[in-house]
Parts: C-alpha cells; structure tokens; sequence
C-alpha cells in the first residue's frame, strides 16, 4: 500500500508437494511456491515458479482446489494496465474530476478503449485509456522453462458459482489477493449491466450473479482490480472434465477506484442502473 503496508498473502508460502517428492527422488525439476489467500468461502493462490527445468502442466487439486473445479489465472507480473489505468483516471480528474475509472482491457497492445467514468451527481464524463498486453487465461497456465530473472507469477481463483463474476485480483501488486487489502467478497443478486461493463450477449453478463469487493488503504490511493466476466456457455461446457479444453485467454475487466478519507471502499460490478435506468457507482 502506499503507506508501506505489505499486501501479504492469507499463509506462508511452500514448495508444491510435487516439487518436493521430485527433490526428494533426486530428480528436482524447478521451484514452485504457492502462497493460498482464503476469503469469504473463496481460494485464491499466489503461484510462483523459476528455476524450471521442463515444462509442466499443473492440475487443481495441485493448487489445492477441488477435483474439477473451473479455475482462472492472472499473470501477476503485468503491470500495465494498472499504470494505463492510473493514467485515464488522472486524465478524468482534470477534465472532469471524477474518482473512478473502468477500463475493459485486452491482449491488444495497439488498441486505445474507452473509459467510463461515472461521477458523483453529474452524470458521466469520459476519459482515454490505452489496452496492453495482460494475460488472464481461462484455465490453468502451463509452467514453462524458465530461470530466475524470467520468473513466472500467476494469481489462480476459482470461477464464481452460478456462472457469475469472478474477483481476480489487484493489478500491478506481487499479491494479488491479499487479506491486508480485500476485507470481504460477497455474492450479489443478478442484475442487468451496463452496455461499457459488458451488457448482453453470450458471455455479457445479464442475468449472473455479481460481486462486492470492500477493500482498504491509504486515503487517496488508487486500487485497480481485475474480474473475469460470467463464463459463456462455450466455456461452462469446457470446464466439463469429461470435455476438457485447452486454457484460453479472455479479457478482464479492469475498475480503477481511488480510496476516500475513510480508506474504505465497496467495489461492485457489474455497473448497475437505478429505478430511472441510471448508471451507479461502481466505487462507493
């Protein structure tokens, strides 16, 4: 956090059983830790692997999830788009003084979007943001070959039941689910989104359930939070262990919020519509 508190993950870190029986054998194939982070009924795990001698494709249950569970990664080493971000909210609040910025960020490294930015009783200006490369795989990632300076560094959640959104973590932080930040997740009843959060079609999400994240800090510090939209119905049938698909790459979506003079803040997604079909707030 900006005033040094470290985002510490919820255990230590420790060598994946595998790593360890491989070691033991005499036959060791590289160093991977997992650092677990457990949350309102939720599993999120820190996976870091270097000095990997071979490629090796890691199963849940490895992870320390349940046997077929649908499992998302967000490689934690991309820091872009959280700068990107940082960057549209700061155009935002020149231009309009708003707190907020939502930005819907891709593998595109070229492409400029949109971004939104709702604001406190005035409506909603709108700023510009640049997408860059941010992997997010729907799926486990393999771990390749690799030596120190390469090391790999991926955040793994489980999919949200229900077909729902999923927290994936804060962007540009070695951790990027810890408990020091996250205080609660909670499940919200499904509701119609916005158009610029992802309204309408096979994977939109209208009619899933949604998610509210309170997290903390220091006032004035911004947070930026990555979530994986509802699975489509391609990708729930993929996530079938008896049709199991390769890991793919999906786009996330990225809400950048700047915390008040509480240090407290609940972000929700996707965006919803007051009684009058109004965007609220997603930082509130």
């Amino acid at each position: 956090m900006r005033d040094g508190t470290l985002l510490h993950p919820g255990a230590p870190a420790v060598l994946m059983d595998g790593a360890v029986l491989a070691r033991a054998q005499g036959r060791p194939w590289g160093e991977v830790w997992l650092a677990p982070t457990a949350l309102d009924g939720r599993r999120h795990v820190s996976l870091f692997a270097a000095k990997v001698t071979r490629d090796r494709t890691l199963g849940g249950e490895e992870l320390g999830f349940a046997p077929a569970t649908p499992l998302l990664a967000m490689d934690v080493t991309c820091a872009d788009a959280a700068a990107d971000a940082a960057d549209a909210a700061d155009a935002a609040d020149a231009d309009h003084g708003a707190d907020t910025a939502v930005v819907s960020v891709g593998a595109d490294a070229a492409e400029e979007v949109q971004v939104q930015v709702p604001q406190q009783g005035r409506g909603q200006g709108r700023g510009r943001g640049r997408r860059r490369a941010c992997r997010v795989l729907d799926g486990l990632p393999t771990v390749r070959r690799c030596g120190k300076a390469d090391f790999q560094l991926w955040s793994v959640a489980a999919r949200e039941p229900r077909g729902g959104w999923t927290l994936l973590g804060e962007v540009g932080k070695w951790v990027a689910v810890s408990p020091a930040r996250v205080v609660a997740i909670t499940t919200t009843q499904p509701t119609q989104p916005s158009p610029q959060t992802g309204g309408g079609g096979e994977s939109g999400g209208g009619g899933s359930p949604g998610l509210d994240v309170d997290v903390r800090g220091t006032p004035g510090e911004r947070v930026s939070l990555a979530f994986a939209p509802p699975a489509s119905a391609s990708a729930a049938r993929a996530a079938d262990p008896v049709v199991r698909a390769e890991p793919h790459e999906i786009e996330p979506l990225l809400v950048t919020c700047v915390l008040p003079a509480s240090g407290r803040m609940r972000v929700s997604v996707p965006q919803r519509r007051d009684a009058k079909g109004h965007p609220e707030r997603m930082c509130v």
